[in-house]
């Protein structure tokens, strides 16, 4: 598996994970513990987007390789 390839395989995971989560404690409301739930809801949003920038930068760095040649350096 290709660095790309285990990257969006994370992406997946987190949101799958943030889908069921949502499914078990997000409909309903869990007044002494809401907070954690929206914090647990904002973490994985933060992860996704993490795991989206280094997914950036890989496919950046394939552009830059496939216009500047080897090791992707202008």
């Amino acid at each position: 598996m290709n660095r790309k390839e285990l990257l969006r395989k994370f992406i997946v995971d987190l949101e799958t994970m943030l889908r069921d989560f949502n499914r078990e404690f997000g409909g309903e409301s869990l007044l002494p513990v809401d907070h954690y739930v929206e914090s647990f809801q904002n973490e994985i949003c933060l992860a996704v987007d993490a795991v989206l920038g280094f997914y950036g930068q890989e496919l950046l760095s394939e552009i830059d390789e496939e216009v500047f040649g080897e090791g992707g350096e202008q």
